[in-house]
């Protein structure tokens, strides 16, 4: 607990969509390694004194970018002064937002984009913008692969209706942050992977 005439300062915002928000809201009161956009979590709080005019800082506080619901984090490791490194569960839980899935995955997984010649296929073009990122799951049968979206928000509906409506359905067609609710299945074939299910996409 804190002593008399000390309080937490906590940030108000709970994600940034860019790291501009940290240096012009936070930079003065909070350390963070990493400013970008993403899910804000607070690693240490700042601590603050109470004076005649309001609250003066006493200690600036720690936050990260991109920490998940994928990570597994003690309570001990969030209130320490540096994180240690973050355990992994063996595999991302659906439904999971996109973000959360590409930062869990890290480096896996390869980079595809429609085939514009063959329907349904999915390609290695480095050429072209990458849509797609396509990652083995340990439970999928040989062969078997998951293709998830690259982008983790949509500006518009026409984001999903020009790069996903051929590859995953979705109700709530807008702009927002993407949520995976079950991942499309392709299958690998000679020049790449060939769509087997359609997945699901929520915008939230």
């Amino acid at each position: 607990s804190l002593a008399e005439g000390l309080f937490y300062a906590v940030p108000s915002l709970t994600r940034f969509v860019m790291k501009n928000e940290y240096l012009i809201y936070y930079q003065s009161y909070y350390d963070c390694k990493n400013p970008s956009g993403g899910e804000m979590w607070i690693l240490s709080p700042t601590i603050v004194r109470r004076v005649k005019d309001g609250w003066k800082l006493e200690k600036k506080g720690e936050l990260a970018i991109g920490i998940t619901d994928t990570q597994i984090i003690s309570p001990s490791k969030i209130q320490g002064s540096k994180p240690e490194q973050p355990v992994y569960r063996r595999e991302p839980q659906f439904p999971v937002s996109a973000e959360s899935y590409l930062n869990k995955i890290g480096n896996q997984g390869v980079s595809a984009t429609p085939d514009k010649v063959s329907e349904g296929l999915l390609i290695q073009d480095p050429t072209k913008d990458q849509e797609f990122i396509i990652v083995k799951d340990a439970e999928s049968a040989a062969g078997l692969f998951h293709a998830v979206p690259k982008f983790t928000r949509f500006s518009t509906k026409y984001d999903y209706n020009l790069y996903y409506r051929n590859y995953y359905n979705c109700e709530n067609r807008s702009g927002g942050t993407v949520w995976i609710i079950s991942p499309t299945i392709v299958r690998r074939v000679k020049d790449g992977w060939t769509l087997m299910k359609k997945g699901k996409l929520e915008m939230r």
